[in-house]
């Protein structure tokens, strides 16, 4: 069986959740059932030296996903593809080259973020990405959502089908992780002589983050006991970010590291995990900190902290906006140490839900399903959905 010719497009490498996640299916799908191409709008970012070598990579040469629409409508009518997988500004690029083409390509996006807080809330022309999305994403042969949130989302606000969406949650490559939170990040607040709790949140500096929230968060509990906080991540709201740390006189007690490549020897040393996002997708960083036998505090906000948290079982979920509050959970937890190594056995358990080996062969049976349907069968994949002859789908 000859196979499959899998088209992938993403805006680039940099650090990310989406960027991750890419490289975490390059590196496990089935070179026995796919040749891969990977398209980039610019093959640049730290991630890029985690690719494969048997992988096809190809520079578009292109800033954004608008911009890449015309290498791809020239990609489309010089190769011959069964299935494409996009995420982030290329999910709309595909869609719009493949209707400039008439190519007549399978487009399954990937849909990482909830839309209707994220569009109105960090898009450039936020209103005509709205109309985009409501537009053309009804389009596509198949949207894989990151969380039931998000699938919740679109089919609710977007106009998708839900027999058209299907839900598959991030991989974590739970080996690469450990393995590399073996090393010593040799920072001195993480070191053997150092008594002081220390908290750790991860994540692009973004007002999606709420690290205004955070830093409120943390001005309540550094008035109630010696504490520190690192912050992994970079992103435009860090000028505002130092800002309210100096406002606050938290400069000794809280550092901006910026991007690292690894985090998981942060998250194996810090003494709690915290996440104060006001919207998201599926936070990778909350599966990866309970891999390392961080326990988690997390906002419940739309969508997939309440996917992964079980409140009060392995880890813990507070309101959306309300900084006293994940202040109190925070607190109690330092306070109980019993209580957080109960929270770091139970998420080191709830990380193998996520493993890469299981994850990475629902988007291979999910693609392989989508690239072959023919007129004459349907074909099931993950979640109890066949994919039937035209292109709709049905709950098995």
């Amino acid at each position: 069986m000859s196979k499959t010719r899998l088209l992938c497009l993403l805006p680039n490498l940099q650090g990310g959740g989406a960027e991750r996640v890419m490289t975490y299916l390059m590196r496990g799908l089935n070179r026995d059932k796919f040749s891969i191409t990977l398209a980039l709008g610019s093959a640049a970012g730290p991630y890029i030296d985690l690719l494969p070598k048997d992988i096809e990579l190809l520079n578009l040469g292109q800033s954004s996903g608008l911009r890449s629409v015309p290498a791809i409508c020239r990609l489309l009518r010089s190769r011959t593809f069964d299935v494409s997988f996009s995420m982030l500004s290329m999910n709309l690029a595909i869609l719009t080259a493949r209707s400039l083409t008439g190519k007549n390509i399978p487009v399954v996006l990937g849909a990482r973020n909830h839309y209707s807080r994220s569009i109105t809330a960090e898009a450039r022309f936020a209103r005509a990405k709205l109309r985009a999305v409501k537009v053309l994403y009804p389009r596509a042969d198949l949207i894989i959502c990151v969380s039931e949130g998000v699938r919740h989302d679109l089919v609710r606000n977007f106009g998708i089908a839900r027999e058209r969406s299907s839900v598959i949650n991030n991989p974590i490559e739970l080996d690469t992780v450990r393995a590399a939170a073996e090393n010593d990040p040799a920072h001195p607040w993480l070191g053997v002589e150092n008594n002081l709790p220390v908290l750790l949140a991860v994540g692009k500096l973004q007002k999606a983050k709420a690290y205004d929230d955070l830093i409120e968060a943390f001005s309540v509990l550094r008035r109630q006991m010696p504490i520190r906080l690192l912050v992994l991540g970079e992103g435009p709201e860090r000028a505002a970010i130092e800002a309210m740390i100096a406002g606050r006189k938290l400069t000794d007690d809280v550092q901006l590291l910026g991007f690292q490549q690894n985090p998981y020897q942060y998250m194996a040393r810090a003494t709690v995990f915290v996440h104060a996002a006001r919207w998201e997708g599926f936070p990778n960083v909350l599966v990866e900190a309970m891999a390392c036998g961080l326990p988690v505090v997390a906002t419940d906000c739309p969508s997939g902290p309440a996917e992964i948290i079980t409140n009060g079982c392995n880890g813990c979920l507070t309101p959306v906006n309300s900084p006293d509050q994940l202040a109190d959970a925070v607190i109690r937890l330092l306070k109980e140490p019993q209580q957080r190594a109960s929270f770091a056995a139970a998420g080191h358990e709830v990380a193998k839900r996520f493993a890469t080996e299981y994850i990475v062969r629902e988007y291979e049976r999910t693609l392989d399903a989508i690239a072959h349907r023919s007129a004459t069968s349907s074909l099931p994949y993950p979640g109890g959905v066949e994919i039937t002859p035209g292109g709709d789908a049905s709950r098995g």
